[in-house]
């Protein structure tokens, strides 16, 4: 049985980031039923937006594109191995440093699909971060590719049975290779947030929707937290004035004429919010209230009136 991957990749957009999940509730252990279904899901994904997810939910909760590479992995080396158990889950596994690669083609016996397969799970279990490349008798195949070939590798089982042969013909310049999928959990900083994913192609008051709807699940208000755009997607949480420049600058990006305005509210003279341009109106965005910490408010509900507008963008 053979496994053709041609990968014509094309860009497009990738998924969003998760919202917090207390450590005591994240699951130790997954099977490798559930691991395999999200593998049809990811692959759903690359064929609709030609690149990887940057995160994969399983059992309610939100993996890194690393931490999926290593769930695949195991999968895969127990599916080889005829090996039914539950594969334990590592966390916090982190991006390569530098991913690189070479055009692939040809076929890849059994043996040193296996061989590959388990070079990668050891790797990752032991330096805690996934490989640029991955050897192989066709040359090195660049991580994002790799992850590629272990949801088509599983894909192709039948019956807990893995292919006996694995055929490649992978273009180490395809759009697949060109995004790093990038994840980091609320409160950490071992990735910085890629404001380009997910938030593009924002429009009208839908996209100001949306962006409500990202800001929720992703972000958050803290009294103390970063008061620049930077500083927020560096910790995910900010105060009203970095989640108003962070907010205003993803607007910017996608073409509203916006702006940053200053109110006082009950809690501060100096608040801040965005305003963007619809039409011929200006529409509030309430970038603090929009987070879970006000409610999860809609993004027109304002707790201060506009005394100036801070600066356009």
């Amino acid at each position: 049985m053979l496994i053709a991957i041609a990968c014509v990749f094309l860009i497009s957009i990738s998924a969003s980031y998760a919202s917090d999940v207390d450590l005591d509730t994240r699951p130790t252990k997954l099977s490798q039923d559930d691991i395999s279904d999200a593998a049809v899901s990811v692959d759903k994904y690359i064929t609709k937006n030609r690149k990887l997810p940057n995160f994969v939910t399983i059992s309610d909760y939100n993996f890194s594109m690393p931490e999926y590479m290593y769930l695949l992995a195991r999968t895969v080396e127990n599916k080889y191995e005829k090996d039914n158990s539950q594969i334990i889950v590592k966390y916090n596994v982190r991006n390569p440093s530098r991913p690189t690669g070479d055009n692939i083609k040809g076929k890849i016996s059994v043996v040193d699909c296996q061989d590959y397969v388990s070079r990668v799970a050891n790797f990752i279990s032991n330096e805690g971060h996934a490989p640029n490349y991955v050897r192989t008798p066709l040359g090195n195949m660049q991580y994002q590719q790799a992850i590629y070939s272990f949801i088509k590798i599983l894909g192709e089982t039948k019956d807990d049975t893995p292919p006996k042969s694995l055929s490649l013909n992978f273009n180490k310049n395809n759009q697949i290779n060109k995004h790093i999928p990038r994840f980091s959990r609320p409160g950490t900083s071992t990735e910085s947030i890629d404001v380009d994913i997910k938030l593009n192609n924002l429009s009208g008051t839908d996209g100001l929707l949306k962006l409500q709807r990202y800001m929720n699940r992703n972000l958050n208000h803290r009294s103390g937290g970063s008061h620049t755009a930077a500083g927020v997607e560096r910790t995910r949480t900010g105060d009203c004035w970095g989640l108003a420049e962070w907010a205003a600058k993803q607007l910017k990006a996608n073409g509203y004429d916006v702006r940053i305005v200053q109110g006082r509210s009950s809690a501060a003279s100096n608040h801040r919010w965005v305003q963007a341009k619809i039409g011929d109106s200006w529409v509030n965005f309430e970038s603090s209230l929009v987070t879970k910490r006000y409610g999860s408010k809609h993004y027109t509900t304002t707790c201060a009136k506009v005394s100036r507008i801070v600066k356009y963008l």
